[in-house]
């Protein structure tokens, strides 16, 4: 290999997977809340709707920043995640939801935990 060509990391079949299901439940659950948003109209309550389908979108872009070896990638992603989590906590008071919410960013943390050093 030159100089010039720079090694590509090896991804794992555990970290492709978990990537490419990040990236298609940020898929779904935004194609769920924007339904949401256009049958609830312009009332004040629709805040947290537009807000997880925000953190969504956002759960998207990052899936494709970690599949591209990018630290913000991460960064975006514990970001959505924090906020749908609060935001659920918010509407309906379980602390299960926190439980439900982190789970999956903290499997994913696991998973990435070992590619730490691939990314820029």
């Amino acid at each position: 290999m030159s100089e010039t060509q720079s090694h590509k990391p090896h991804r794992g079949t555990l970290l492709t997977i978990a990537l490419v299901l990040i990236i298609l439940h940020g898929i779904f659950m935004f194609a769920v809340y924007w339904t949401t948003i256009g049958n609830i109209g312009s009332d004040a309550a629709s805040w947290p709707i537009i807000v997880m389908a925000l953190s969504a979108l956002a759960g998207i872009i990052a899936g494709f920043g970690m599949w591209s070896w990018k630290k913000w990638g991460i960064y975006l992603y514990v970001i959505a995640v924090v906020a749908s989590t609060i935001v659920s906590l918010i509407i309906t008071g379980s602390l299960m939801m926190v439980f439900a919410g982190l789970l999956p960013m903290i499997i994913v943390g696991y998973i990435l935990l070992p590619h730490m050093k691939h990314f820029d």
